[in-house]
């Protein structure tokens, strides 16, 4: 088996980081909030023919049955290429709603050097970051339903907002970016490089959706290799992960660190 490099994920300390660990549970998000209002938010680009959008809902209807017949989508298709608002609006909630995903990073030394990842996303250094290395096929690190499949999408930084038609791309036209994952999910401003962010993406079989905002999806205890502590994790929540840890057979081979502040320099030491 060929492992992938270390994939991190720092975390909050609450019940649903003791639920991650207890129930060997990873949650995947719907894109509504977050601190960059472009972070899953670039303009979904319409300006297709009528042609065009009418191919789409009928590669469309073959996996869906949207529409009873020919006629229907065709009508359809009509009404989208007039209201081209109400296109965009179409196409932006039938992407989301196919597919959920988990935020990681992929640096090691955003973990032990950089301050600024724990102050922003572990709960101003008291929550923890979670070290997983998964298997380089990422299916057979979780158990999935036979419905869905995952997916690493790497962030990639640009300086200006990059051209892609969502419908062209179905339709076999070539983008810009080389996916709509990647340009929907997975582009964001130059602004965020330093975050070295990765994400996993969770699709259904058929462009089915998903009910619900978040999904849980079970991973296999083995690839979580390390719990890190921020520096300013309380005792209470260190011992109740590490009794967490110590009291599950499957996390034996986990690794428990504590970081402290170093005083030589602007980053962290182990304990």
């Amino acid at each position: 088996m060929t492992d992938t490099p270390y994939l991190f994920q720092f975390r909050k300390i609450d019940s649903y980081l003791f639920q991650t660990l207890i129930n060997k549970t990873l949650w995947f998000s719907s894109p509504r909030v977050f601190n960059d209002p472009f972070d899953c938010q670039l303009p979904v680009q319409v300006d297709n023919s009528l042609e065009e959008i009418t191919k789409f809902l009928i590669g469309l209807n073959k996996t869906r049955k949207f529409y009873p017949n020919k006629t229907s989508v065709v009508n359809r298709a009509k009404e989208l290429f007039n209201d081209k608002t109400f296109l965009q609006t179409f196409l932006r909630n039938k992407f989301f709603n196919e597919r959920r995903f988990s935020c990681f990073v992929h640096n090691e030394k955003l973990v032990y050097q950089n301050s600024k990842m724990w102050g922003t996303y572990a709960d101003k250094h008291r929550g923890v970051c979670l070290r997983f290395q998964f298997d380089l096929d990422f299916e057979k690190s979780f158990d999935l339903e036979s419905d869905i499949y995952i997916s690493p999408l790497p962030i990639i930084y640009k300086k200006g907002i990059p051209i892609f038609n969502h419908i062209r791309k179905e339709l076999g036209i070539q983008q810009e970016i080389s996916s709509s994952n990647q340009y929907f999910l997975g582009t964001k401003s130059i602004d965020w490089e330093d975050e070295s962010e990765v994400r996993l993406i969770i699709e259904k079989e058929s462009s089915q959706i998903f009910e619900s905002e978040y999904v849980g999806i079970k991973y296999k205890p083995k690839y979580l290799k390390e719990v890190v502590l921020g520096c300013l994790s309380s005792t209470e929540d260190k011992a109740t992960i590490k009794k967490i840890i110590k009291c599950n057979s499957e996390y034996s081979h986990v690794k428990y660190t504590e970081l402290k502040k170093s005083n030589n320099w602007f980053g962290f030491e182990t304990i």
